[in-house]
């Protein structure tokens, strides 16, 4: 139940930063393809991805 609300809050602002681009494709398509990844493997791409749009380059 949390690990769904926090998926759907970085949908939702993923949609309110960049509404023309379709969802990540290699971190939504990773979640439904492979339903065995962990959550934290997955929430851990999330992140990544988010400190990459926002250009940072430190990846922790």
């Amino acid at each position: 139940m949390i690990i769904n609300f926090i998926f759907r809050n970085i949908k939702n602002i993923f949609c309110f930063l960049i509404p023309p681009l379709p969802p990540p494709i290699p971190v939504w398509g990773k979640s439904k393809l492979f339903p065995w990844a962990t959550p934290e493997e997955i929430l851990d791409r999330r992140k990544r991805l988010v400190f990459k749009m926002k250009g940072k380059r430190r990846l922790s």
